[in-house]
């Protein structure tokens, strides 16, 4: 069962960071566009590199958010892609279906390229998880959503259950063999200097990208 735990103070300010996470069971029947702050910069990426790196430092944040001590092994998390103003209809059925508490918009990404990313994105994840490396807890891995026209995201959801094991550390052989076998299996759509880089941020837990709440959650 999900946890909703105590927000970590020093980040349930009005700070500036490069990624405002939301507490979506708050944010029933509001749109993104309602509850964004004003101003927000959305970061725009158009490599897959670069959306899996920003992602991964995402995901290595995220146990800063609270109070409590937790780990990544403790974080189930999913992503998708949409376009902006369908954000919190995904975010309202994944708290209804997956019982998942937070959602965090990652980035904007071109709308013509934005569905070979993601699923690129997720190929990574599954394997991953087929391979049980990966750092957090899901026990399944998958993408959600569809984009539509407009301006086009990568989104997240995520909650915090404390029941799983800890995973093994990823090493340059796993990279390796990963990047190698979605070379093969996508017939080099998917090439492996491109997944290799993509993967390079997974080493680095520390390597993390700064996030704050929204400030209707503090």
């Amino acid at each position: 069962m999900a946890e909703h735990l105590k927000l970590h103070p020093k980040k349930a300010t009005r700070g500036q960071g490069d990624a405002i996470v939301f507490d979506i069971s708050q944010d029933q029947g509001r749109s993104l566009s309602d509850i964004l702050p004003r101003k927000t910069q959305i970061k725009k990426l158009a490599s897959m590199s670069k959306v899996f790196a920003f992602v991964t430092g995402i995901i290595h944040g995220m146990p800063d958010l609270f109070e409590e001590n937790i780990s990544l092994k403790d974080l189930e998390v999913y992503l998708g892609r949409s376009s902006l103003e369908q954000v919190a209809n995904r975010w309202s059925k994944h708290f209804n279906e997956r019982d998942h508490l937070y959602g965090i918009v990652c980035c904007q990404v071109p709308e013509d390229t934005i569905e070979r990313i993601e699923e690129g994105c997720v190929k990574i994840f599954k394997r991953l998880h087929s391979n049980d490396i990966l750092c957090i807890s899901n026990k399944s891995v998958a993408s959600a959503g569809r984009s539509s026209s407009g301006v086009t995201v990568i989104y997240l959801t995520f909650c915090v259950d404390k029941r799983l094991k800890e995973k093994p550390a990823i090493t340059s052989k796993d990279i390796d063999r990963i990047a190698n076998y979605i070379d093969e299996e996508s017939s080099g759509e998917y090439r492996f200097t491109e997944i290799e880089s993509s993967m390079r941020r997974l080493k680095k837990h520390s390597d993390k990208v700064k996030l704050v709440w929204h400030q209707d959650h503090r």
